[in-house]
């Protein structure tokens, strides 16, 4: 799906949503009830242009399904010296809500999510976590929150649909590499992730949980975090009409970036394995599955002479995720946003 990134707001496709077409209804609140209190935070490194069209989406949010709740935009610039300041200071008037800035100079993903979980007010009832590059549609966190209330979620997360900066090849779309949804209202969701996420900050708090630095340049930190507080009964949901669309640039749409990237999520699986359940019976279930998802991407990547590229980059993905897992086994892992990997602001058109 190519959208405009100029406005990705005002000229994306109409939300896609896989229940009814008709409009969601509202959630009743007492009116007696005090408003809503929550924290959109969003971490930003050396991507200037991403942080401005995140900013400008969030400045077209739309309340019709709660009342409006009290917001606090949070950004956290994870650059090693203080960049995205001027930038954060130049929305402050288009928001009308207030904006904390927060540096954090300790590089890495741990480190971001943590400073964004610290950074969120403490009257704050939720946390909001989107990305440097994405854009939320105007219903977003209308949505996110409708569902937590209705369903009782500790957890709620959206579509994510991708923006393309240049038409993708043949196999990106109908492969879904790229995407995650389309889902109903209060579908259970087993994976939660951080960049389309409302989090429960009362239970976060209460178990004092924060993000694992073992996973500070590899990625998965989301998935561990999310693993374990799913562990101990908490609820994840989805919300159909909470979209947002991320930026994919063409360094995504290759095939060395898929292999690295299912690679580093079958480590990732590993590893957390290995930091939770050690157990030798645990660690021969995670290796007979790499094993298994191994042979079936081989399998693929045979029959793609018949299939086609799509099939031999779908078999390269779980013969890489699969390898992963093995690799991870072993304590192998990947710093897919180590100095070397991490995205830039090359990756991202000018606004």
């Amino acid at each position: 799906m190519m959208l405009d990134l100029v406005d990705a707001t005002r000229n994306e496709p109409e939300s896609p949503r896989s229940n009814s077409a008709a409009m969601p209804e509202s959630v009743e609140v007492p009116s007696a009830a005090p408003r809503l209190r929550v924290a959109i935070a969003a971490p930003t490194v050396d991507r200037p242009d991403g942080l401005r069209r995140l900013m400008e989406g969030l400045a077209k949010l739309t309340f019709q399904r709660v009342p409006e709740p009290e917001i606090t935009v949070v950004i956290v610039d994870n650059a090693a010296a203080p960049q995205a300041a001027p930038i954060v200071d130049g929305y402050r008037a288009l928001l009308r809500w207030p904006v904390v800035y927060h540096h954090e100079p300790r590089r890495g993903l741990a480190h971001a999510r943590n400073a964004q979980l610290a950074a969120a007010p403490a009257t704050a009832d939720w946390l909001a976590m989107i990305d440097d590059d994405e854009v939320p549609v105007p219903e977003w966190l209308d949505s996110l929150l409708a569902v937590a209330l209705a369903h009782d979620a500790d957890f709620v997360c959206g579509p994510v649909v991708p923006a393309f900066v240049e038409p993708p090849p043949a196999w990106a779309i109908p492969g879904r590499f790229f995407e995650t949804g389309p889902f109903t209202d209060g579908q259970p969701i087993g994976h939660p992730y951080t960049g389309n996420v409302l989090v429960s900050l009362k239970a976060v708090r209460a178990a004092g949980w924060r993000f694992e630095m073992a996973f500070n340049h590899t990625g998965g930190e989301d998935e561990h975090f999310f693993a374990r507080a799913l562990g101990t009964g908490l609820k994840a949901v989805a919300a159909a009409d909470a979209t947002i669309f991320e930026t994919i640039p063409p360094s995504r749409t290759t095939i060395s970036w898929i292999a690295r990237r299912y690679f580093r999520m079958g480590t990732t699986v590993a590893a957390i394995d290995r930091l939770h359940d050690p157990s030798p019976a645990r660690l021969a279930r995670r290796g007979l599955l790499g094993c298994g998802r191994l042979a079936v991407g081989l399998a693929s990547m045979a029959s793609a002479p018949f299939k086609g590229r799509l099939a031999l980059v779908k078999g390269i993905s779980d013969a890489a995720r699969g390898a992963g897992a093995l690799a991870g086994l072993l304590g192998i892992s990947f710093a897919e946003y180590g100095a070397r990997n991490r995205p830039n602001a090359a990756e991202l058109p000018p606004k």
